[in-house]
């Protein structure tokens, strides 16, 4: 019989913790609001695309580093930039800002005229696609979480 009673308070303590935890944590259909402070830190964006270039389109990569500085403002720490056929373009501490809506969509423009569309899905990951700059052009990557 104790044993029995020692269960079912055990059992009664696993349910009345379970039923105490945040149900959002794990929800899916959660309801969450990003905005500029959720992004400080280094980033690793690598991206690959197409420029467009004498009527023909031209593959090309980038890797950068990008420090958000959490009030809409950032720094493209380090960039590399390979379009096929030309030597490779390296860049180093290009400012630019960043806006970040409510629904976590929002862009990034850099002074050098890089213009992307972005989207938050954590505080660790920017999807990221160009839409405009220098030469038309196409490109899509992931920004990750580096450091503070």
């Amino acid at each position: 019989m104790k044993l029995k009673a020692k269960l079912g308070i055990g059992t009664a303590i696993i349910a009345a913790l379970v039923t105490s935890m945040p149900s959002h944590a794990n929800d899916a259909h959660a309801h969450r609001e990003c905005n500029a402070q959720m992004l400080r830190g280094l980033y690793l964006f690598t991206g690959a695309g197409f420029n467009l270039a004498n009527g023909a389109t031209v593959p090309k990569a980038i890797m950068e580093t990008i420090r958000f500085n959490g009030d809409g403002t950032l720094f493209a720490e380090t960039v590399t930039l390979t379009v096929l056929g030309q030597a490779p373009i390296r860049r180093q501490n290009t400012p630019g800002i960043y806006t970040l809506e409510p629904n976590c969509t929002g862009t990034i423009t850099f002074a050098d005229s890089p213009a992307y569309d972005t989207f938050v899905s954590s505080p660790w990951s920017i999807s990221m696609v160009q839409t405009g700059g220098p030469v038309p052009a196409v490109l899509l990557g992931d920004a990750r979480f580096v450091s503070r």
